[in-house]
């Protein structure tokens, strides 16, 4: 029996080793978002956890919204990475989040997008149309092509986002 106020580690079926290994990683990325996440919408309460040297408080405190938002997709994706046939798919068919984003992510991302739409001759619009796809749980491109568009040659994208963008666009379109 575990104490009040502590978290019981989440328990997920047993898999292949190769499978947890995947899933590891996939921890790894989560942590480092919702370390991101979390100090860019709530960044007292992250200067607070990283900064405590109170395990304990740590430890028993409640979660944040931004913290449960991460959390809760963390054991969903986990859930689907060690259930089924086609780990990996499973998780390119669901939305990136289980609940709708917080107000001011999605006001951020409104804004963020509007920068690099500026700058037409660098034809961002084709990774921001990507990006609000895998959000949505599918993609506007074959898997053909999403593989061609991050397998470009390196003088490509060494060329700029200009050139880079450019071709990704001709490839998808």
């Amino acid at each position: 029996m575990r104490e009040q106020g502590t978290r019981a580690a989440p328990e997920f079926p047993r898999a292949s080793s190769d499978v947890r290994a995947r899933s590891a990683t996939h921890i790894g990325h989560k942590l480092g978002a919702a370390s991101g996440f979390l100090t860019a919408y709530e960044p007292e309460t992250a200067a607070q956890l990283l900064g405590s040297r109170d395990w304990t408080w740590v430890q028993t405190r409640d979660d944040s919204e931004a913290e449960r938002l991460i959390w809760d997709a963390t054991r969903k994706d986990l859930e689907r990475l060690e259930s089924g046939d086609d780990h990996a798919r499973s998780l390119l068919t669901h939305p990136l989040w289980l609940a709708p984003p917080l107000q001011n992510v999605s006001d951020d991302w409104i804004e963020l997008c509007a920068r690099p739409l500026e700058r037409s001759n660098e034809q961002w619009s084709v990774w921001i149309r990507w990006y609000e796809a895998r959000l949505a749980g599918h993609s506007p491109f074959s898997e053909n092509d999403e593989v061609a568009m991050v397998a470009l040659p390196n003088s490509t994208w060494e060329g700029g986002p200009e050139l880079a963008n450019s071709a990704i666009a001709k490839q998808v379109a």
